[in-house]
């Protein structure tokens, strides 16, 4: 069911997105030296 035009598909993708982006965010400040491309 669609409400506003967003499926739960498409939210659940948005918030995985976000969810791994905060995650190798988070790895980058955990380990400054080993990421050295962004």
């Amino acid at each position: 069911m669609c409400r506003k035009g967003v499926s739960i598909m498409d939210k659940m993708k948005l918030e995985t997105a976000n969810v791994v982006a905060n995650n190798v965010e988070r790895i980058g400040e955990l380990f400054l030296n080993c990421i050295t491309e962004s």
